[in-house]
């Protein structure tokens, strides 16, 4: 029989043997023992190995086969019926069989084993008696349904001669999708992979992407992707404003696991990655700190160049904060983070939108420095209350005369009262709003966009009634000119959209889960302005 047997399945027919119900090994029993035949054992309704089944090495898994409904020939010979045994256990087996070969007819015996002990249910079965399972920890299962998840995604950056890809979203992960591109609905010739090049036809036009999975047992299912809009690249400087996307959570394990230590570096890829250009310059992060031990921070620079003296994000012990940073990606395409102090912290990085690399050219360009620090009253002296600091932050740190704006990361320690700063353009009037709010004895840091002043300087008004420390790192500056480019930055002078406390842009406190729409445009900004800061 074993011979007839293994004659059928090297011909290509898959062979299901029941493992028999002597409870014994099913390697003493024909054809159960035929090792490449798919052996079943039974399990009750709950998943309980009967103590008559069979067992072993030789069992590959487990299916239905304790008092089980079947068609059963009574005195009528009409009739359902209660049954056990593996022979009930084996024909589901078999039908999961069929299912699989339904799909993929031209599959060999051994791909067919191979599918149904990976689709196979792990961990569910338990042996007589409440004792560990006897075999394989397998239990039947052959997917049914509907494969489950959203709508295909286009990743990568929406730019003329760049790659898009379209991602998947489905679970089970589609074994054959098929995929086509489509121009304003129509089908684009040839463009029917997983990848796309967006050429000037696409410029301005919606594209999209049809996807159709498949997967054994499952329903196919299909589904098209949101739209995107290419463009032609942007000029070297240029920033792209971008929806945000989460880079990091050592919470979650991802782009580190676990808290990180004094003095731990953490290197994140963000050249090519999403729709980030793989000739980034730099990026705009959000970077939150959580779960600190103690007070320390963390300094964001390119990654392979060497750590700066510098600061990004200031934090103390149980306090959750959050600061922007622009940092310059390094030569390997990603940024680097460094913990300092003897501290566990976990991070939280978030990417806000990124800088076109190359050579710039264009007025209203943002230009990454090596972070370097500008002035730490620490070292020199307290600011007093209602005092200016003023800063020359040109011909500082590779800031050339004439940068109309620079990227200043400003943190305040040691206040002795509550208060705010302002920072602003140097021989201008001092505009009614607040860069850093602060209360008495914490640190805090927020990054500031200013617009250089008079003579290059711009000016910090210490608004409390007390003393404190400022420290004040430079992170980048816009090129002079008057900006024509798109993507260009324009600085203004600061003007307040929000204040619930006077009812401006909203009434009242902000309940929890809810939010504000701040209007934007008229306020010092033009329309089709893609971004702010």
């Amino acid at each position: 029989m074993d011979v007839a047997l293994q004659s059928l399945i090297n011909s290509g027919v898959s062979v299901v043997a029941a493992a028999g119900n002597d409870g014994a090994s099913a390697c003493t029993s024909d054809p159960a023992a035929l090792p490449d035949a798919i052996t079943v054992a039974a399990v009750d309704k709950l998943h309980t190995e009967p103590s008559w089944s069979n067992y072993g090495s030789c069992v590959d898994l487990y299916a239905p086969g304790d008092a089980v409904y079947i068609a059963w020939m009574d005195a009528t010979n009409v009739a359902l019926g209660i049954g056990s045994g593996t022979s009930f256990a084996a024909p589901l087996t078999t039908a999961a069989v069929a299912l699989i070969l339904h799909d993929h007819p031209t599959w060999t015996p051994a791909r067919v084993r191979a599918e149904l002990m990976g689709q196979a249910l792990t961990g569910l079965v338990t042996g007589p008696g409440g004792l560990p399972a006897r075999s394989a920890n397998k239990l039947l299962h052959i997917g049914t349904g509907t494969l489950v998840g959203t709508d295909p995604t286009i990743t990568g950056a929406p730019f003329v001669g760049k790659t898009l890809q379209a991602t998947l979203h489905w679970s089970p992960t589609p074994t054959t999708p098929t995929y086509q591109w489509k121009r304003n609905g129509a089908p684009i010739v040839a463009a029917t992979k997983a990848t796309s090049v967006a050429t000037s036809a696409d410029v301005g036009q919606s594209l999209t992407v049809a996807v159709t999975g498949s997967s054994p047992g499952y329903y196919d299912v299909t589904g098209t992707s949101a739209a995107v809009r290419p463009t032609t690249p942007p000029d070297p400087g240029m920033v792209v404003a971008m929806t945000p996307s989460r880079l990091m959570d050592t919470r979650i394990g991802l782009g580190a696991t676990g808290p990180l230590h004094n003095g731990q570096t953490v290197k994140i890829p963000v050249a090519g990655v999403g729709n980030i250009m793989a000739s980034t310059s730099a990026v705009l992060i959000n970077i939150t700190v959580t779960d600190a031990t103690s007070s320390g921070y963390v300094t964001a620079y390119a990654s392979g160049g060497a750590k700066p003296a510098t600061s990004n994000a200031n934090f103390t012990a149980g306090v959750t904060s959050a600061n922007l940073a622009l940092v310059p990606v390094g030569a390997d395409g990603a940024i680097a983070l460094t913990v300092a102090a003897a501290v566990s912290v976990s991070l939280v990085v978030d990417v806000q939108s990124y800088v076109a690399g190359g050579a710039v050219t264009d007025a209203g360009a943002v230009v990454p420095v090596t972070p370097a620090r500008l002035w730490d009253t620490r070292q020199k002296k307290v600011v007093g209350s209602n005092q200016l600091l003023d800063l020359q932050v040109t011909e500082i740190a590779g800031v050339p005369v004439g940068a109309t704006a620079v990227f200043l990361n400003v943190t305040v320690t040691e206040p002795q009262a509550s208060g705010y700063l302002t920072v602003f353009p140097a021989g201008e009037p001092r505009p009614a709003t607040s860069n850093l709010n602060f209360v008495t004895n914490l640190t805090v840091p927020n990054m500031v966009l200013v617009k250089v002043g008079a003579n290059g300087f711009i000016s910090i008004l210490n608004a409390n009634s007390g003393t404190a420390h400022i420290v004040v790192d430079i992170q980048g500056y816009i090129t002079a000119g008057t900006p024509t480019t798109a993507g260009a930055v324009v600085p203004v002078s600061p003007v307040r959209v929000v204040d619930t406390r006077l009812g401006l842009g909203a009434h009242g406190p902000v309940a929890g889960s809810s939010g504000v729409v701040v209007t934007i445009s008229g306020q010092s900004i033009p329309a089709g302005t893609t971004g702010c800061s």
